[in-house]
């Protein structure tokens, strides 16, 4: 397999190197025509080039925001409390921060004010904020991470952060969609970044919203890369006069509030009032500058402007412009085709590691709650199209805390790995088995009636009360016990559950290591 992979990655990489060759070749034949463009129409196909490049370098932060707010929707659980949420999505949180280098955190607060922050230290490590202001004695922790393991828990009476006054909160409760914010210097990083912001509902009332820091400095290194001519340069300016660039821009003022560089308001109402796609001339330092700019739609749902200036002061003739800026092109072309190939398929590996981490409980690989859900709706719709009825068995492990008291947590994890292995090996393929929590399991036998699943769950039973459980600490013997419900009606996902842990209880209240049907 990984051979299969290795061929289809150089197939794809000699692919690409030859697309790039014969675009390169194409420019280099276009140069002699380029020589006889007007001095305006060379701005002109450099504001072109500039802006699509600048879509595409924005593609880059844009794309990841769809899967996370998928993910994050789908692990996120308002009805529980929210300290233990936090640290059960904290893994999957840490991953994102860590794999994907322009989200600097994770942030999610709710409407009494407590909130959890995710981020990454540069130098790799990172580190949860819990800022509980909902509670009898609210009180800021912190959990510092040392590559995957936590290396030291602190906190501190009192809270110092209300997310509820963040213009990320404010700004997604207002819209009651997806929000991005205007670009700001991070506090925390002194970088310039924006913050994209999400509401989170249950049953219909306004639950929080979490949030991610995205940094842009590396879309300012980006554009400051791009010597689109010896005396050209690239630039941004969004909706609110904000620069993203470096670059010496004509008429900018410094905003005290948010640190960054803003557009004169005057010269930002002459562009907006006809001088867009126009070329038209500034003076910058006591020399004359040629200026464009270029509307383009973000995939942050913002109207910004390209811009490119060039000094004409030395710009001695068009041939030199225009072979400076085919080559730079091309060379710029063959570098992000390259990377292209490149971060496609670590993106890809990422993306499917994420989706396995929402899906699956890493403990055990057994599929989660929120897998469950989907399987229970499409054995609902079976059960109503076929009349095909099917039996859920939840059970829970017998005297499960003795073991974690007396052998600690990681053998008592090592106990529940080796009991979803069992669980697995007893099941048929069309059976689905997920870690309800804890020390729970629930199994799910599709198109199975109440009789047959009493047989499989005291099966079931007994190979597990059979089995040596190979720990660090020696062989322990265990046991489990099972309550049983079955679909042969119409019941509510939560229904039957409730009927199964009846049942659950009833088994353990007669002594456990048995099942009732």
């Amino acid at each position: 397999m990984r051979e299969a992979i290795r061929y289809l990655i150089s197939r794809w990489f000699i692919w690409g190197i030859g697309i790039v060759l014969i675009v390169v070749l194409s420019l280099s034949i276009m140069i002699t025509r380029q020589a006889n463009l007007s001095l305006d129409e060379v701005t002109n196909n450099i504001v072109d080039d500039a802006s699509e490049l600048v879509l595409i370098h924005v593609e880059d932060y844009v794309e990841p925001l769809s899967l996370f707010d998928t993910l994050m929707m789908e692990l996120w659980d308002p009805t529980m409390e929210f300290e233990e949420q936090s640290i059960a999505i904290e893994s999957i949180a840490r991953q994102i921060v860590k794999h994907y280098p322009q989200i600097a955190s994770v942030q999610i607060g709710d409407e009494f004010g407590d909130f959890v922050m995710y981020r990454q230290f540069e130098n790799g490590g990172t580190h949860t904020k819990f800022v509980k202001a909902n509670a009898p004695e609210p009180q800021t922790i912190w959990r510092y991470f040392d590559g995957d393991e936590l290396d030291y828990i602190t906190s501190e009476p009192g809270t110092d952060y209300d997310p509820r006054v963040r213009p990320w909160y404010i700004g997604a409760k207002a819209n009651k969609s997806l929000y991005f914010t205007e670009p700001y210097v991070f506090f925390t990083e002194q970088v310039l970044g924006i913050t994209a912001a999400s509401p989170i509902y249950a049953d219909g009332e306004l639950w929080g919203v979490y949030s991610f820091d995205i940094r842009l400095q590396d879309m300012v290194d980006f554009l400051d890369s791009l010597d689109l001519t010896a005396n050209g340069e690239a630039f941004i300016v969004t909706e609110n006069r904000d620069i993203i660039s470096s670059a010496s821009i004509p008429y900018f003022e410094l905003d005290p509030v948010t640190n960054t560089r803003k557009m004169q308001t005057e010269y930002w109402n002459s562009i907006e009032n006809g001088v867009i796609d126009v070329l038209h001339h500034v003076e910058v330092g006591g020399e004359d500058h040629l200026v464009m700019y270029r509307k383009v739609s973000t995939g942050f749902n913002k109207n910004w402007l390209v811009g490119v200036i060039i000094n004409t002061s030395n710009f001695n003739s068009k041939f030199k412009i225009n072979i400076q800026f085919t080559g730079v092109i091309s060379i710029l072309i063959l570098i992000l085709s390259a990377m292209m190939f490149y971060y496609k398929f670590k993106e890809n590996k990422v993306r499917t590691e994420l989706i396995n981490m929402a899906k699956y409980d890493q403990l055990t690989t057994l599929m989660n709650r929120h897998s469950f859900e989907e399987v229970f709706k499409l054995l609902v719709e079976n059960f109503r199209s076929r009349e095909q009825p099917f039996s859920i068995i939840l059970g829970d492990v017998d005297y499960f805390k003795k073991i974690n008291d007396n052998f600690g947590h990681s053998v008592g994890d090592e106990i529940l790995s080796e009991l979803s292995n069992q669980i697995k090996l007893n099941l048929r393929k069309s059976d689905y088995a997920c870690r309800w929590g804890g020390e729970e399991f629930l199994i799910v036998l599709s198109n199975t009636d109440h009789e047959y699943a009493c047989i499989v769950a005291d099966k079931l039973r007994k190979e597990i009360e059979a089995f040596q459980f190979k720990t660090s600490v020696g062989v322990i013997h265990n046991t489990i016990s099972f309550g049983l419900a079955t679909y042969d009606r119409e019941y509510t996902m939560l229904e039957l559950i409730n009927i199964a842990d009846e049942k659950l209880y009833q088994a353990k209240d007669e002594g456990r290591n048995r099942i009732k049907c």
